[in-house]
């Protein structure tokens, strides 16, 4: 038998393994939904790097909200109707969104989901839009409070739910878990060194790589959920594009494999774990991985993301789901007791929250180059810089409200600055905490970033808890439902390295997690019986402020015509180049597509492929002319897949002129001269 005839045999029998998987179950309906979220794309600055300089000026990928719900009946005495699970394109949840997807939800379907049964994570892209805080210290780096990039969000992830809602039909659920080696690297192996039960500890980063697949009442799949821990910082600081990083691409590249297969609208969604100290491994000893660009680095973590994913689908098995539980506590974390149980001594509270001097080093993945701050300071060190330093830094804790009489209690956390003062709204000091079951699949859902062992601890104490309900696996979905920074161990808390002098509530944080979300573990074996929670933090009280200038109005030569070509296309490409456009243009609209490729059928022009896929960025910038005010240019790339059929292909722009500073924007179409790929 030769070689090209038994590699497609072997790839139609694993195509008969997907599409045969069925994991039906009586009284079980699911639904899968996505939704664009991306916001403001020029101007503002982005969030997670916290660089003043990272400004966006356009877009890699958009960024998408999907969302999973599931409902069972006959509901059982302390079950819930319905679940519904969210993976964002974004750097964290925040409260602000949290909150306000909640009470979209109940406005427009009352009685139908709840704090208890929404789960919300981000895939913790760092070169997405910030702004969407109501805690000051998140918008001191993006120019304010963003009302566009936060209504699009919550719009989005709120729409993205009630979309998988409206799609529910009988089906069932298949799931597989995997080790995942090679893609990640721990960035803080100077506090991961001084973690106990190395025995435990196998691998430097946590390898545990699970997927949830959706299927219909025939067992055909309709999406997946994929969990893995890994920083999505493979586009670095110095990327200007919106993008979803490493995990929108393994999400992309997955949606596209199954559409080539025969499944339209499938919907991937790539989360995250205690990805904490993971970073994305980039350079695994060979020199010429050196010089990649952040596009190249990106594509490449993210396809090892989506092939490791790819292969686990191939062994999923029925997932029986006899019952939907779900808790919830909100927990104020200042002063909270946490027993010696869970400290190893004796009984300790947590502190009031503060970040310390590593924090303003910045990561291994983004340092922040500020002179003067490096990972590891410790009470008791030499203050950065000239002693000019010791009351400034005094200084601004008294203007940013927060308190003087948290050091003893954060020790060796020098104080950088904190909240328990007056400004009670710099950082959060109540956080969500969410356990799900589906089944024998349970989704613990942390409000921050979990260090490598961090995560190990809590999956490991929540797993010997559950096992007795009949919960085989614990899934940790990272960065869920609000913001509360990092979560060491107490013994990494102890080196403060960046992640340590991220960890806003002392050193016994984990301690409290661990014991919180026991809690939440306990009273699943109580039917009926909720934990206690102390509720949702209070609404902000302070008006939010906006600083990014408004962009008064859309300018053009009098020679030139709205949206007019400026670059033309060459007259013919092949497969693997690259065509690039330019067009006199408006200031782009964040959820709405800038441009599209369009192939000409014979009788009219078909759309290809829209703005924000991986092969179609595009950049927009001011042209900076003063007897030219208000004009700016977008430019449109199109990388053409090898795979792309010959034809006649065109650009076309879409957008919305402003032609006086307060007049209405009126919409405009454009397109590009036509060109062949052969």
């Amino acid at each position: 038998m030769g070689e090209s005839v038994l590699r497609r045999r072997c790839a139609m029998l694993a195509l008969v393994a997907l599409f045969s998987a069925t994991a039906k179950a009586d009284g079980l309906r699911v639904g899968v939904a996505k939704r664009d979220i991306t916001g403001t794309v020029t101007g503002r600055q982005m969030m997670g790097y916290g660089d003043f300089n990272q400004k966006t000026s356009g877009i890699h990928t958009r960024l998408y909200s999907r969302a999973m719900v599931v409902e069972k009946t006959p509901v059982l005495a302390g079950d819930v109707p319905r679940v519904a699970i969210v993976v964002a394109d974004l750097g964290m949840i925040m409260a602000s969104v949290r909150n306000a997807v909640l009470a979209k939800l109940e406005a427009l379907a009352p009685g139908r989901f709840s704090a208890q049964t929404v789960l919300l994570s981000a895939t913790h892209t760092h070169s997405g839009p910030g702004g969407f805080s109501h805690y000051d210290l998140y918008n001191t780096t993006t120019q304010g409070f963003d009302p566009q990039t936060f209504q699009a969000i919550v719009d989005g992830i709120t729409n993205s739910i009630l979309a998988a809602e409206q799609s529910l039909q009988s089906g069932g659920l298949s799931w597989a878990e995997g080790q995942l080696r090679g893609v990640a690297v721990n960035r803080s192996l100077v506090a991961f060194e001084l973690d106990k039960n190395k025995t435990f500890a196998l691998d430097y980063t946590d390898p545990t790589h699970t997927v949830l697949r959706i299927d219909d009442a025939k067992g055909q799949p309709r999406g997946l959920f994929d969990w893995f821990a890994v920083h999505a910082t493979s586009m670095s600081k110095h990327n200007h594009l919106i993008s979803s990083d490493n995990k929108g691409v393994a999400a992309w590249m997955m949606e596209r494999r199954m559409a080539a297969e025969g499944v339209p609208n499938f919907m991937a969604a790539f989360g995250n774990g205690n990805e904490g100290d993971s970073s994305p491994e980039i350079y695994r000893g060979q020199p010429e991985e050196k010089s990649l660009t952040d596009l190249q680095k990106n594509e490449m973590i993210g396809r090892m993301q989506f092939e490791a994913s790819w292969e686990l689908l191939q062994t999923v098995q029925p997932l029986e789901v006899d019952r939907l539980r779900a808790r919830h506590a909100w927990i104020h974390m200042p002063g909270y007791e946490v027993s010696s149980l869970y400290t190893g001594s004796t009984a300790q509270r947590l502190c009031e929250p503060a970040l310390g001097y590593s924090f303003a080093a910045g990561a291994e993945d983004g340092p922040s180059d500020i002179p003067g701050f490096y990972e590891g300071m410790k009470q008791g060190d030499p203050l950065p810089g000239p002693t000019l330093y010791t009351p400034i830094l005094m200084g601004l804790r008294l203007v940013l409200g927060s308190t003087l009489t948290n050091d003893e209690c954060q020790y060796p956390k020098p104080i950088l600055f904190g909240g328990g003062g007056t400004n009670k709204e710099l950082l959060p000091e109540t956080l969500a905490f969410q356990l799900i079951t589906i089944g024998n699949l349970a989704f613990a859902a942390p409000p921050a970033e979990l260090t490598t062992t961090s995560g190990r601890r809590l999956r490991r104490l929540l797993e010997t808890k559950l096992a007795p309900q009949g919960i085989e696996r614990v899934v940790l979905v990272g960065l869920s439902n609000d913001y509360g920074h990092y979560v060491t161990t107490p013994e990494e808390y102890q080196s403060q390295q960046y992640e340590g002098a991220s960890t806003l509530f002392g050193p016994n944080t984990l301690p409290a997690y661990l014991q919180i979300f026991g809690n939440l573990a306990d009273s699943l074996a109580e039917d009926g019986r909720a934990p206690a929670s102390d509720g949702p933090a209070a609404p902000r009280q302070k008006p939010l402020v906006d600083l990014l200038p408004t962009w008064p109005m859309d300018g053009k030569f009098p020679t030139e015509k709205v949206g007019q070509v400026l670059d033309e296309p060459a007259p013919r490409y092949r497969g693997g180049e690259t065509v690039v456009v330019s067009f006199r243009s408006s200031l782009p609209i964040g959820n709405q597509e800038t441009f599209a490729v369009e192939r000409w059928t014979g009788s009219a022009w078909e759309r290809v492929v829209g703005d924000g896929a991986p092969e179609t960025p595009w950049n927009w910038k001011r042209d900076g002319l003063p007897f030219c005010m208000g004009c700016s240019k977008l430019t449109a790339h199109w990388q053409i897949p090898a795979s792309t059929s010959k034809g006649t292909y065109r650009i076309r722009h879409r957008g919305a002129w402003r032609a006086t500073p307060r007049g209405t924007p009126k919409a405009y179409e454009s397109s590009s001269p036509s060109f062949l790929v052969e």
